[in-house]
């Protein structure tokens, strides 16, 4: 089997991180959580810096109605957040929480 398409989130709390895998497994059957750290500018031109958990799964097909579910899922989970970034397979889409699932539906 091989699984070419991929959808994964950043989050910087390791309580998020576990219940947003728990929604990608029951979405794709399984995931991964890497431990990092990043930096980013925030709005007010700050540096950032923050331990992060990349949360990620692989798939055969993205189904669409799934992935923007789980945008939405993400969204509420990490709606405190100035901005999400959100990768599907190439491409990274960093959003305000409120705008993560319409943008989601649009591209996809």
């Amino acid at each position: 089997m091989m699984l070419k398409e991929r959808v994964g989130v950043y989050v910087n709390d390791s309580q998020r991180a576990r219940h947003l895998a728990e929604r990608f497994t029951e979405a794709f059957g399984g995931c991964t959580i890497l431990l990092g750290n990043g930096l980013w500018l925030s709005s007010n031109d700050e540096i950032m810096f923050e331990t992060v958990y990349y949360v990620f799964s692989y798939a055969i097909k993205l189904d669409r109605q799934t992935v923007v579910n789980l945008a939405r899922v993400i969204s509420e989970k990490l709606n405190d957040q100035e901005a999400i970034a959100m990768q599907i397979n190439d491409a990274l889409l960093i959003e305000s929480p409120s705008e993560l699932p319409q943008v989601i539906e649009k591209i996809l």
